[in-house]
């Protein structure tokens, strides 16, 4: 939310709406100053925030889901045909 505009702007009133509008909420790895805010601005208990800024910053594909209060520590593993076809890394720097 920090990076959408100033800290009392109406761009980050907006994101944060957006945010508690949303059911589903894919949270990936963020390091500890987000992972604060967003346990302020969605409500993780410690032990979700430590998978979002720990287990989830460990390898590409862990994120916590938040599907209405349902909570699941998620990692998508993707096989070599899904690699081709999703595989942007190489497409941005080469």
């Amino acid at each position: 939310m920090l990076t959408v505009g100033d800290a009392d702007s109406q761009a980050v009133a907006v994101a944060r709406d957006f945010m508690h509008l949303c059911a589903t909420k894919v949270l990936a790895g963020q390091d500890e100053h987000i992972g604060n805010e967003l346990s302020d601005l969605v409500g993780l208990s410690p032990m979700a925030e430590g998978i979002v800024t720990h287990w989830a910053t460990g390898r590409k594909g862990r994120a916590l889901w938040m599907v209405g209060s349902h909570l699941a520590q998620v990692e998508a593993v993707r096989t070599s045909f899904d690699v081709a076809l999703t595989e942007t890394n190489g497409a941005i720097t080469g």
